[in-house]
């Protein structure tokens, strides 16, 4: 049976579409095996010869993923030459094939791959390699991996190797070691009593060869560390892919083994004709935080928590155990077990290049806007869940104070963070200063990192306003990178009064005036589309009000106590929209001060309730080079500079 023209030559670029009864009338031998692995991981559903399918553009990379869309099952097929075969008609990658790993801690094929990532990161990578012997916690379990008990080694510094468990933790603790417990622990943990996601973590380092592992839940009373994250925990039980495997000869005798398998789109809408059984091994590329990141929630949810964020990035390698797959992250390559499209996770190793100390402060603002769109069970853990990449980026900037998630070397935007998103987990209980995002529980986006794909800012400080007089943090602890009592940011720059009024303009709830100027309170549907283009907030009303919490705007209305500090002037380049063959490449400067309200009149204390933002399009589309000379901007009339102290 010969090829088609499309699969002979190559000449499809953009994709193609059959439904499944052309398919299988089809005289084409890569078509027919195409056909005949749709219908067999179909088939539990039906698959009607009705039913669409979408073929890919064929590509020049030979490692290039063969995936074959069909409409109504809302599903990806993928197709690859069995490990160790080559496609005959030169079509499918060869990739690797995926087997489970059980709570036993067993599945070779799962587990040769995940010994090949490590020998090639160790032999290949500047990642660190293995001399030599690092120095151990000061507590970590020992495996048994020599024939000894399993137990707690607690005391004098040693030198030895050993893996972290990164997972979260339940609300109940069924072990740890405490002050009544340690004796016991050091002698030796009985099998029976370890939680069967500890079993499966120390099973897999006996079998990587280490003796020891370090399990915080196990000491974390002795440590006296903050309360940990919960929810969840590793995940060892992971189901066989739902798949079959093609084979047979060509029609010119040569032999293939194709697998086949799917799985189901993220975002999908899922009914009784959907596939129950597929794997969701896709992570879509994204730009967003907020996309499910990227596709990897149902995946890999483990990646959706605070304290494992820090945990990966600190790591020199980080190996996890998702629902249908491996996934492997160190600091020069991020692949996940299937081979056939590396994760692209908004954040991981390969992004954060530490040899690289240029932009330093646009990479931490990168980092506090994706740590605030992960889970924490703990408010209070906000920035002790941060402290170990905090202690790191002291090391590179050590003429810099660390004031409670943001530096004092780049306050000029580390202040302009903007909340977003649900605002229903608020406690009274103290977290950070106010100037601090991390007072906030929503997610936050700086006008900094809008385009979180590039490695340096979209903006660029024009004009700073105020003065740093004072910057300090409390500590009930002796870390200043932890958790903080008390804050102050004390700010020479001046002030102008704001007043609050409910808006004339239906589309709006409230104005801020300075003056007789008004700041149109910027919808939550507008903040969330900042990301994608900064000139829509201000494409309609050019000055725009964030506030902090959301739906508090009502608190503030007919208030006297409330005043704008003005703060910097930044330029924001925009995404080029050509237009036949001229570059209109939109340029927006944006004034931003922040919105206070006072606490202590007679001592010019005040706390933070939002920002204020004037913005103008410079150039460009509908742009004003002149905006700012034929409309100066209204905080030019505030006070002289003044000592503005914020809590």
């Amino acid at each position: 049976m010969p090829l088609c023209t499309r699969c002979e030559q190559r000449s499809d670029r953009y994709g193609h579409r059959y439904n499944l009864g052309e398919l299988k009338n089809t005289r084409c031998e890569f078509c027919h095996v195409v056909y005949r692995g749709l219908v067999s991981v179909l088939s539990s559903t039906g698959a009607d010869e009705r039913f669409d399918t979408s073929f890919p553009p064929f590509s020049p990379r030979k490692d290039s993923h063969f995936e074959v869309s069909v409409m109504f099952h809302h599903a990806i097929t993928s197709f690859w030459c069995s490990w160790g075969t080559t496609c005959p008609w030169g079509l499918l990658p060869t990739h690797r094939d995926i087997t489970p790993i059980d709570s036993e801690g067993e599945g070779e094929g799962s587990f040769q791959t995940a010994l090949q990532w490590i020998d090639d990161c160790t032999t290949h990578h500047r990642c660190g390699g293995v001399a030599p012997l690092p120095t151990l916690p000061t507590r970590v379990v020992d495996t048994g991996l020599l024939g000894g008990p399993i137990r707690v080694v607690d005391g004098a510094p040693r030198m030895g190797r050993y893996v972290c468990l990164s997972h979260c933790w339940g609300q109940e603790q069924p072990l740890m070691t405490t002050s009544q417990t340690l004796q016991s622990h050091t002698t030796e943990i009985g099998w029976d009593s370890i939680p069967a996601t500890f079993q499966g973590a120390i099973r897999i380092a006996r079998k990587l060869g280490v003796q020891y592992i370090r399990i915080d839940s196990f000491y974390v009373t002795i440590a006296g560390a903050s309360s940990r994250d919960s929810k969840g925990g590793l995940g060892l039980n992971r189901p066989r892919q739902v798949g079959t495997t093609l084979t047979g000869t060509t029609s010119s005798g040569k032999p293939y083994s194709i697998r086949v398998q799917y799985s189901i789109l993220p975002y999908s809408r899922i009914d009784d004709k959907t596939p129950k059984e597929g794997i969701q091994h896709r992570i879509t590329p994204t730009t967003s935080i907020r996309d499910d990141f990227g596709g990897v929630l149902g995946v890999f949810p483990l990646l959706t928590r605070g304290w494992v964020f820090q945990e990966r990035l600190l790591s020199p390698r980080f190996l996890l155990f998702g629902k249908d797959e491996l996934l492997w992250d160190c600091k020069e390559s991020i692949t996940c077990e299937c081979g056939q499209r590396p994760p692209d996770l908004p954040y991981n190793q390969v992004s954060v290049k530490r040899e690289d100390d240029k932009f330093l402060s646009h990479k931490w603002r990168k980092i506090v806007e994706f740590y605030c769109s992960l889970n924490l069970t703990y408010p209070h853990d906000k920035l002790p869940a941060l402290s170990g990449l905090a202690k790191q980026m002291k090391e590179r900037k050590p003429n810099a104070t660390y004031l409670a998630g943001l530096w004092s070397d780049s306050l000029d935007l580390d202040l302009l963070w903007i909340p977003y998103g649900p605002d229903d987990q608020r406690t009274d209980d103290y977290i950070a200063p106010t100037w601090s995002w991390a007072q906030s529980d929503r997610k936050i986006i700086y006008p900094s990192v809008w385009r979180a794909d590039e490695e340096q800012p979209a903006v660029k400080t024009l004009n700073v306003y105020f003065e740093l007089v004072q910057a300090a943090c409390s500590s009930s602890y002796s870390d200043p990178t932890g958790q903080v009592t008390e804050g102050i940011l004390a700010l020479k720059s001046s002030l102008s009064v704001i007043s609050v009024h409910k808006s004339l303009d239906p589309e709006y709830a409230a104005e801020f005036r300075c003056g007789d100027t008004p700041f149109f309170l910027c919808a939550e549907r507008d903040v969330d589309l900042i990301r994608n283009n900064w000139r829509h907030p201000f494409s309609e009303q050019p000055r725009r009000a964030f506030l902090d919490h959301a739906d508090t705007y009502y608190s503030f209305l007919d208030k006297k106590n409330l005043y704008s500090c003005r703060l910097t002037r930044v330029e924001v380049m925009e995404h080029s929209l050509y237009i036949l063959v001229l570059d209109a490449r939109e340029v927006i400067q944006v004034e931003f001060s922040l919105l206070l309200e006072s606490v202590d009149e007679g001592s010019n204390i005040f706390k933070r309730i939002g920002l204020l933002a004037d913005g103008r399009v410079i150039s460009g589309h509908r742009g004003d080079a002149d905006s700012w000379s034929k409309e100066p901007s209204c905080f030019e009339s505030g006070t002289d500079p003044v000592i503005v102290s914020i809590v």
